[in-house]
């Protein structure tokens, strides 16, 4: 699903789902994480987290 941030702390061999905060933002199209912050580039405009992707807002 690509609306859904999942992560992993195996190295990619489980993976678990974050949370479904990314749904109403529509289909994620890019994901970065710059250190301080996860940038989503979304359907509906750029998103940031500063919490591991727990909560998201829209970047103005």
């Amino acid at each position: 699903d690509p609306r859904v941030l999942e992560y992993s702390t195996t190295d990619g061999r489980t993976w678990h789902r974050r949370y479904k905060t990314m749904s109403n933002q529509g289909n994620i199209e890019d994901l970065t994480d710059n250190g301080k912050e996860i940038l989503a580039t979304c359907e509906k405009g750029l998103f940031y987290s500063t919490n591991e992707g727990r909560t998201w807002h829209k970047r103005s």
